[in-house]
């Protein structure tokens, strides 16, 4: 999507007709009043705000215009909404602040991948190699245009207000759809259609400009009916990973999940069983781990850092995966700074106990414990009293509900006892499928640590009770986090092969 500014760009100021301007395509005005400079440095002009005091604070608003109407017409509310979750996937894209008249163009270049979807509350949607998961609600809050917060429905500025900062939301108003997303210091709003038929996205300091604008551009009263709805990008895949992202801005620490454990939840997981990745990614945590002493003290950043390829784990793990997926390989193996033991026989379900002694025994005398089951690798160590397992993987857990699930990803297992930690661990195996059918085997890593360890940890970067957008809710993508799924077990048997 290349775009290039055009040296002729209609712009639309507030007295209405649109002007022709060379190597400009934005306008910022205030109002009232207006006031502007133009400096002219070569062959190129610019528009400057004059800054005077406002009855919003005096904030600016800004208006860049597409060059042509949409050769669609955007009547309907399936067409409408999926051209608004086109915007608004585009405004991720790209900051609008570096928009041009063509991103208009780019914007239908983007809708036309994902047409034929059908509009579901999660809807993915592939580009350049990524995919991109947005979750729509069908209502966020609804009412009309003059009621007041003590009403039973909220007014028009009570319900924007209820948008999160840097959230957007669909904003129908009879039969015409828009797109709001909040920003620190004002607002984006896009419609399809101003009064001369062109796209246009909007700046606006502050609610009450561009509510005003909004009513007499389209003529809304205050029994106007409105409808807001959340549109939020969710995950992003990308290869064999998928990062969670609507909350990857928040940095969380370790969380109290009882009296005995604690979580600390990230925001990637892998999509698939990978031995060489998920040993990789453990290798990163092992690490990670001899940098910062006292993992209690993590946050969700570091997790997720975890996850980006260092070249030389990603070198060592090429080495090892092979080796753990030879059932007759030696029993030792040492690649750069590891050193490695595998220790025989395997463990299956029923032999937690023997577990616990073994984990018991090595624990004292290893940098951590490597748990080899199929494809994939966990991370267990000790430090200071407390017992730590970190799962490259999307966490789940019995005691959750699917719709907190589905915001989850990899983890690190807290606990201040072995039986905890393992009866945690066995019972996440049972979710993924690798318990009852499977076993897993223990690896002892020792680890002898640089003086200076390559590789950067740094933080990583609902008349009206009834209207809605009838958005269809979508089937359930993730019912659980099986990598494996059982041989011939029925749910009653996996129940009672768990105790």
């Amino acid at each position: 999507m290349s775009e290039t500014p055009s040296d002729s760009v209609p712009r639309w100021t507030a007295e209405g007709p649109a002007v022709s301007a060379k190597k400009s395509h934005r306008l910022q005005v205030n109002d009232p009043p207006r006031q502007q400079t133009e400096d002219t440095l070569g062959t190129k002009r610019e528009t400057k705000l004059i800054r005077k005091p406002l009855d919003c604070s005096g904030h600016q608003i800004g208006i860049l215009k597409g060059l042509a109407p949409y050769e669609r017409s955007y009547t309907e509310r399936v067409e409408s909404s999926r051209h608004l979750i086109a915007v608004y996937l585009y405004t991720i894209l790209k900051p609008p602040t570096r928009w041009t008249p063509e991103s208009f163009d780019a914007i239908v270049q983007l809708e036309s991948t994902f047409m034929t979807t059908d509009l579901k509350s999660v809807l993915p949607i592939v580009w350049n190699g990524k995919t991109y998961n947005i979750h729509l609600t069908n209502s966020l809050m609804k009412g009309r245009f003059g009621q007041r917060g003590e009403s039973r429905r909220p007014g028009i500025h009570h319900a924007l207000g209820r948008i999160k900062r840097g959230k957007a939301a669909i904003w129908k108003c009879d039969s015409r759809y828009f797109l709001v997303r909040r920003l620190l210091t004002g607002w984006y709003f896009y419609t399809m259609r101003l009064a001369d038929g062109v796209p246009a996205l909007l700046f606006f300091g502050c609610t009450e400009t561009m509510v005003s604008f909004v009513q007499e551009t389209y003529g809304y009263t205050e029994h106007t009916r409105f409808l807001l709805s959340n549109i939020i990008l969710h995950s992003v895949e990308q290869e064999d990973v998928k990062r969670i992202v609507w909350k990857m801005k928040q940095t969380t620490g370790m969380q109290l999940m009882g009296p005995s454990d604690a979580l600390l939840h990230g925001n990637q997981h892998l999509l698939r069983p990978s031995l060489v990745r998920s040993l990789e990614i453990g290798l990163n945590v092992v690490e990670l781990k001899e940098r910062r002493l006292r993992p209690s003290s993590w946050d969700n950043r570091m997790l997720n850092a975890c996850f980006k390829k260092e070249q030389r784990t990603w070198k060592v793990a090429q080495v090892v995966a092979p080796w753990l997926a030879n059932n007759l390989s030696e029993p030792r193996l040492s690649c750069e700074q590891y050193h490695l033991y595998r220790w025989s026989p395997a463990l299956g379900h029923r032999q937690r106990k023997q577990f616990e002694e073994m984990i018991n025994y090595l624990l004292p005398c290893s940098t951590a414990q490597l748990i080899i089951a199929l494809d994939c690798c966990f991370v267990l160590w000790s430090r200071d009293g407390f017992i730590y397992w970190f799962s490259p993987f999307r966490y789940s857990s019995l005691q959750e509900t699917i719709e907190r699930l589905k915001h989850r990803a990899a983890f690190l297992h807290m606990s201040n006892a072995l039986p905890v930690a393992s009866l945690a661990l066995f019972e996440y195996l049972f979710e993924l499928g690798i318990f009852p059918d499977h076993q897993i085997e223990i690896v002892s890593l020792r680890f002898e640590q640089q003086t200076q360890l390559m590789g950067n940890f740094s933080s990583s970067s609902e008349d009206e009770q009834q209207e809605d957008l009838q958005i269809p809710t979508a089937l359930d993508g993730e019912p659980g986090i099986n990598l494996y799924q059982p041989a011939l077990h029925s749910a009653s048997q996996l129940r009672l092969v768990r105790q």
